[in-house]
């Protein structure tokens, strides 16, 4: 074993090599998601992408009863959380 790839792992005072593969290199390109359209969801709804410009991950957030979606898509959009787009949808009535 090549000894850049290996590291030791200590496991009840045992010693033991461990081998350690190299992460295989995805796309680098930031990954922008499509922007929903209104036909798109059955619901009214609220949409901001990431701040960052890299939509990986997507937070949905629904409201209890007697509230909208509009307080929540303001609350997704200041966690600012990265590479992470923001949907608020509005229940039917």
């Amino acid at each position: 074993m090549d000894p850049a790839t290996t590291a030791p792992v200590v496991d009840n005072a045992h010693a033991k090599e461990v081998a350690v593969r190299p992460v295989a290199q995805a796309d680098e390109s930031p990954k922008i998601k499509p922007r929903p359209k209104p036909g798109d969801v059955p619901f009214e709804f609220a949409y901001f992408p990431s701040d960052d410009g890299t939509d990986e991950n997507l937070l949905i957030l629904l409201h209890g009863l007697g509230d909208t979606h509009l307080p929540f898509a303001k609350l997704g959009k200041s966690f600012k959380l990265p590479q992470t787009a923001t949907l608020a949808l509005r229940a039917s009535e």
